[in-house]
């Protein structure tokens, strides 16, 4: 597995003095892009041979949100290969090395010159070492998408939005709607990643609430989805 260490800053923390789950999110996304270019196989290794990996979905669930101050160890691994596709676990651990968040993750290996999923080699596997699989409940099925959701104002994709992909980071999609959460922490978040997004592209949030969660979607000027979330409360 490969960890690094942090200390939760006041820069990542909300009005609770907590990491939320923006934050959890940002520190995995960033654990697996230094596990990779640790190993030589990052964005510039795998733009030399035109290819990305490109987030599917998101599953995390988190057991508590550490605090200000707090010292904390991410890891990740991979745990499954086949065809185009990769799955990936990622944990959070507190001091005590008790487990205090933890994600499954589904990716793909995409040609973006031509526009397609590229089958995974053992030339881009070298150096990764698969892991068992963590042991959280993984929830089947696409989320469910209300038919009485409520329209917001359209976002403009911007510089600020974009990775060194030069599409929409995954995160800044969760980030368009967290101004319009009710509750910050979740015990679930799943995305659904369906349509990648660039520069200048006019996105439309759309949202539903209820008791138990918020279910939100972006869909682009074409009205077609880009991206499915579900925070469960």
């Amino acid at each position: 597995m490969f960890t690094f260490d942090s200390i939760v800053r006041y820069s990542e923390i909300d009005y609770r003095e907590k990491l939320n789950i923006l934050g959890v999110l940002n520190y995995f996304q960033d654990c697996s892009t230094l596990q990779s270019e640790t190993l030589g196989a990052g964005v510039r290794a795998l733009h030399e041979k035109n290819l990305v990996w490109v987030i599917s979905t998101w599953q995390i669930d988190v057991l508590r949100y550490p605090e200000l101050g707090e010292r904390i160890t991410i890891g990740t691994f991979p745990y499954k290969f086949k065809g185009f596709f990769g799955m990936r676990n990622f944990l959070i651990k507190d001091e005590k090395g008790e487990m205090i968040a933890m994600a499954d993750t589904l990716w793909t290996l995409l040609n973006y010159k031509e526009g397609k999923p590229e089958r995974i080699t053992e030339e881009i596997l070298k150096g990764f070492v698969m892991e068992e699989q963590l042991p959280m409940e993984s929830v089947k099925g696409r989320i469910l998408i209300p038919d009485d959701m409520i329209k917001l104002d359209p976002i403009t994709v911007k510089m600020s939005h974009l990775d060194a992909n030069m599409h929409v980071n995954n995160g800044k999609y969760v980030e368009m709607i967290m101004d319009e959460l009710k509750v910050t922490d979740p015990k679930r978040l799943r995305v659904e990643y369906r349509k990648q997004e660039r520069l200048g592209e006019v996105l439309t949030p759309y949202i539903y609430d209820d008791e138990s969660k918020t279910v939100a979607l972006i869909k682009d000027s074409a009205g077609e989805t880009s991206t499915v979330m579900e925070f469960c409360k």
